[in-house]
């Protein structure tokens, strides 16, 4: 076979690779301030419970994206993202309060402690039957 078949198809995979859409290239996400958890009081093993988590992004141009979490036992340590433009915009400097759900599946009764990752002081309880 000759080099010269397969190179304008390398070339079109390179020019595809170094391309960004303009979904992925104007905005970061970053870690926000979780101000509150709320969760039910009880649940019902076996169901999936949506736990309101309460951040604050930088200014009035971030969007709330996503909540992450790390289970150790029966403790759940939240952390909240938001995202930012990465091109210069006028924003307001009030810190919206964004609200995102976590879902979590109950799948063992128990007690199960909601905190954040930044302070533990801000956390929840949900008791699973």
């Amino acid at each position: 076979m000759n080099w010269f078949t397969f190179f304008p198809v390398i070339l079109l995979l390179l020019l595809l690779d170094a391309c960004k859409t303009s979904d992925d290239a104007n905005f970061e996400v970053l870690e926000g301030d979780i101000i509150s958890i709320s969760s039910p009081d009880k649940a019902i093993s076996g169901d999936n419970i949506q736990i309101e988590v309460q951040f604050h992004g930088v200014n009035g141009c971030s969007e709330g994206f996503n909540i992450t979490a790390h289970t150790v036992g029966q403790t759940v340590t939240l952390s909240a993202y938001y995202k930012q433009p990465l091109e210069p915009q006028t924003c307001t400097e009030v810190l919206p309060a964004h609200k995102l759900n976590y879902t979590f599946f109950a799948d063992f009764p128990g007690v199960y402690f909601f905190q954040s990752a930044q302070d533990i002081k801000i956390a929840d309880t949900l008791t699973i039957y």
